[in-house]
């Protein structure tokens, strides 16, 4: 499957990714990780597709810690 995307579609996903992972800090902790894992997938998703390694990297490793916590 060959998907392609425009800069504005990929730059619109970068501004959700933001908005998802700052509304996460305005709620209790449980939820705070589950919107901010929200954040996360989303902002790896914009990485893969701007083939940004350090992005994903980042937000793969937080996930990881938030799955982590969540199911501890």
């Amino acid at each position: 499957m060959n998907v392609k995307f425009s800069e504005k579609q990929v730059a619109l996903l970068g501004w959700i990714a933001t908005a998802i992972t700052i509304s996460s800090f305005a709620v209790p902790d449980d939820w705070l990780r589950i919107i901010n894992l929200g954040g996360c997938f989303t902002w790896i998703v914009y990485g893969l597709l701007r083939k940004e390694k350090p992005v994903i990297a980042t937000n793969f490793m937080i996930a990881a810690i938030h799955l982590y916590k969540l199911f501890l």
